[in-house]
């Protein structure tokens, strides 16, 4: 912990200087990307993009760059974040694998009912 000087009530004494404290907090970038980042409580949604990501790996841009539509991948990735797949730590626990399936699912099923209304408009 840093020590703040120029605090002190008597010369000599040393107070401790508490960093704020993080929590991982919702962004999404310009490109409609959601991440979790590690940021103080008080951050502005503008100044989110500084702080580091927490997860999910750059997933929805890697999809983006097989193929997918961007608001598919971008639904992926939102979707890891609901599910709390933010980490590789995340992956190892049992039942993930199942977990990614159920998201691809869920994101495609949600990217097939948006084709659905649009027919319907």
């Amino acid at each position: 912990m840093a020590t703040d000087p120029a605090a002190n009530d008597r010369p000599g004494d040393v107070r401790l200087i508490r960093p704020p404290e993080l929590v991982n907090t919702p962004y999404t970038d310009d490109d409609g990307r959601p991440w979790i980042v590690l940021a103080p409580q008080d951050t502005t949604a503008f100044d989110l993009w500084r702080y580091p990501r927490v997860g999910p790996p750059a997933v929805a841009e890697r999809l983006e760059a097989q193929g997918w539509p961007r608001d598919a991948a971008n639904k992926v990735q939102a979707n890891l974040i609901a599910d709390g797949m933010l980490t590789a730590r995340d992956m190892r626990r049992q039942g993930a694998s199942e977990v990614i399936e159920q998201t691809v699912r869920r994101s495609l099923r949600a990217s097939v009912q948006d084709i659905l209304e649009m027919y319907r408009e």
